[in-house]
């Protein structure tokens, strides 16, 4: 799942705001139906955070 958001990032079918959202509300739901690499997420997100800081 994280691939495929990750693809539609790189390929400009998502925005930034979009891809956080997105990466946000798996974190939210994660451990739960969604088992996802926590801190994988929590990776992108702090990229995406950064990116909007410079």
């Amino acid at each position: 799942m994280i691939g495929v958001l990750d693809q539609l990032y790189q390929r400009e079918y998502i925005d930034k705001e979009v891809y956080l959202e997105c990466l946000l509300r798996l974190q939210e739901f994660n451990g739960g139906k969604v088992r996802l690499p926590a801190k994988e997420i929590g990776r992108r997100i702090e990229e995406i955070k950064a990116d909007y800081n410079t």
